[in-house]
Order: C-alpha cells, then sequence, then structure tokens
C-alpha cells in the first residue's frame, strides 16, 4: 500500500480501495454503517490500518477512498455461494447452520462495478462506504441454493461442526449476522442499485445447476 500511495503522493489522483464489511464482526441484531465500531476476526484484523492509511492520503493531496463490499454475488462467482452450491449438490440437500436465524447483507457484481465508476468519478477524499445492497438474507438462500440444485426447495439443518466440516471456516462467517447498511452509498453519490437479488440469482440465475436426465 506504501508502494501505491507514494506514486500518487501530491497528485491528486483518486485511490479507491476495497476492503470489507467483515472488519464489522457478528452486527447482532442491529444493520452496521460507516460509525459502526469494528470488530474483525483475526483472519481479517489487517484491514482497518490499512483503510486508515488510505483515509488519512488526503493530507498528501490523494483523494483516497476505501468502499467495504459484502458478500458478493452475480456472474456465478463468489468462492464461498460456489462452495454452498456444490456441497448441496453432493449431499444431495441444501443445508442451513443452526437454526437458520442469522441474516446477511450481500451485493451483485454488476451494482458494485456502478459504485466503483461513482467512487472514483465523485466521491470526496477520505470517504468510506459500505457497499451493501438489497434485502438481507438467512435460510431461505439454503432454499434457493435447493432449487439451483433441482431439489425443490427441500431444506435440512447443519450444526456448526457438520458446517465447519464441510465448508472450512468459512462456516463460521456464515453462522454470524452479517447486516450491513448501504445507504450512505445512495445518499452521497446516487448509487441506486438494480440488479437480481441474491435468491433469484442463486435459485434461477447464474447459479442454477440444471439436474441430470
Amino acid at each position: 500500500m506504501a508502494a501505491f500511495l507514494g506514486a500518487l503522493d501530491g497528485s491528486g489522483k483518486p485511490f479507491v480501495y476495497t476492503s470489507e464489511t467483515t472488519v464489522y464482526g457478528d452486527t447482532g441484531a442491529a444493520f452496521a454503517d460507516e460509525d459502526s465500531p469494528l470488530s474483525p476476526p483475526g483472519f481479517w484484523a489487517w484491514r482497518p490500518p490499512i483503510e486508515q492509511d488510505v483515509l488519512a492520503a488526503t493530507d498528501r493531496n490523494i483523494r483516497g477512498v476505501v468502499l467495504r463490499p459484502p458478500t458478493v454475488y452475480g456472474r456465478g462467482g463468489s468462492a464461498s455461494l460456489q462452495m454452498l452450491v456444490q456441497t448441496a449438490q453432493q449431499a444431495g440437500v441444501a443445508a442451513y447452520i443452526g437454526a437458520g436465524a442469522n441474516r446477511h447483507s450481500t451485493v451483485h457484481v454488476d451494482d458494485l462495478a456502478v459504485l466503483y465508476v461513482l467512487a472514483l468519478e465523485w466521491a470526496p477524499a477520505g470517504t468510506l462506504l459500505n457497499a451493501a445492497a438489497g434485502a438481507t438474507v438467512s435460510m431461505e438462500l439454503a432454499t434457493a441454493v435447493s432449487y439451483a440444485i433441482g431439489r425443490a426447495g427441500a431444506i435440512a439443518p447443519w450444526t456448526i461442526d457438520d458446517a465447519c466440516a464441510a465448508l472450512g471456516g468459512r462456516a463460521n462467517f456464515f453462522a454470524l449476522n452479517h447486516q450491513i447498511s448501504g445507504a450512505r452509498a445512495t445518499l452521497l453519490l446516487g448509487w441506486n442499485p438494480q440488479a437480481p437479488s441474491l435468491l433469484c440469482d442463486v435459485a434461477y440465475g447464474s447459479y442454477c445447476i440444471q439436474p441430470s436426465g
């Protein structure tokens, strides 16, 4: 990061850094916004100091901007979503963790791309924005995965131990509440996400696996 910022010193040029909403950790029942306290799990603890370096670059005449996307989906991407679908296909049933009451925010890759352009062109120096869009999802994601693999909505619960065995460390993240507000991006830059929802894309779109036979 020091090399990137050093190359832009005094230029007035924009620099947009991609962080993640994982820096908030478990948000509980509330929605985290850009002023919420950070509680990153150990694996993501390195991100906040880099964010601060980028935001402070305004003192060096660099238009530093930080974007924090949640889980990004669309066009069949996202290692986490691909793993959920593949695991469900192998097991023959889609699963949700625990009671399935925890909720997560997401953003479609196309909507995120629009926000990058808006941030690059219009965001003031020192801007920090969450890039969350649409409704949060919970166990209904498992239902969508079930349709994606041709199981007509059949789902089953997972214990956290079984989920970790299947998904590795990602299971611990899926077990959290991770609700993020993207309102500031809308108010500041006029961002207007319009892509299909995560549930539609998983069940009937770019993640759908046609059943054999």
